[in-house]
C-alpha cells in the first residue's frame, strides 16, 4: 500500500471501504449512508442500500433507495 505524504493515498482509503457501510456528507445539510460497492479514479461512488437524509428546520427528511451513483470530481 503506497503512502501519500506520510498518510494513505485518498483512493486507497476509499478502496478499504469497499463492501462496508459508509457515510457521505454532501452540501446542503444532506448525507447518504449505505454499502460502498464501487468507485473510480474520479471518485464516482456506487452505494447500495442507501438512506438519504436531509436535515431541515422541521427535523429530517429520510428516503430509502436501492442504489445511488454519486458523481465525484467534476
Amino acid at each position: 500500500m503506497a503512502e501519500y505524504g506520510g498518510a494513505f493515498a485518498p483512493l486507497e482509503v476509499v478502496d478499504q471501504c469497499l463492501d462496508k457501510e459508509v457515510l457521505v456528507l454532501l452540501q446542503g445539510k444532506k448525507e447518504i449512508t449505505g454499502i460502498l460497492r464501487g468507485f473510480d479514479d474520479n471518485v464516482n461512488l456506487v452505494i447500495d442500500n442507501v438512506t438519504d437524509t436531509e436535515h431541515v428546520s422541521q427535523g429530517k427528511l429520510v428516503e430509502k433507495r436501492d442504489r445511488v451513483l454519486l458523481n465525484g470530481v467534476q
